[in-house]
């Protein structure tokens, strides 16, 4: 066995879709993972059968980006459990649709705050590590950020 430690990706978003199948990818490559999402529930079965199926270690925190400090706080969670991140991909993010005038504030701005608030947040507190580690930053989005479209006014 190598004494030199594994590479860690922390995957926000990673309790199902896109962000558990670039997690899953990590995992495949012998990668430590931290996934991240709101739901507690899928992310621990995940874990569980990750860290048996790949030999990883998988640490789950949930975090809630569409708070305002929802970014900090997973940056502040990260840190506390002694981790450094040498991939960081922003998954995590959503989309609304429907007539503006009908359609939540809080929705709009959580929304706004998970897509672009989160994500520079944590790029930002991360960038360290990634430039230290050699690491490497990975942003998704959806084409439907670079087009408008009816019913999707933010």
């Amino acid at each position: 066995m190598s004494s030199t430690p594994r590479k860690v990706a922390l995957v926000t978003g990673a309790s199902g879709g896109i962000g558990k199948a670039i997690a899953e990818c990590f995992a495949r490559d012998q990668v430590d993972l931290i996934i991240s999402a709101r739901n507690e529930s899928a992310l621990n079965q995940i874990a569980a059968d990750w860290k048996v199926r790949y030999g990883i270690n998988v640490t789950v925190i949930t975090a809630d980006l569409a708070k305002p400090d929802g970014a900090d706080t997973l940056h502040r969670n990260v840190k506390q459990q002694g981790l450094s991140v040498d991939y960081l991909v922003n998954n995590a993010g959503y989309g609304s649709f429907g007539v503006f005038s009908d359609s939540s504030l809080e929705t709009e701005l959580g929304m706004m705050t998970t897509n672009m608030t989160a994500l520079t947040v944590l790029s930002k507190r991360f960038l360290p590590d990634l430039i230290a580690r050699r690491g490497r930053l990975m942003n998704v989005a959806s084409t439907a950020a670079f087009q408008p479209g009816p019913y999707m006014a933010v």
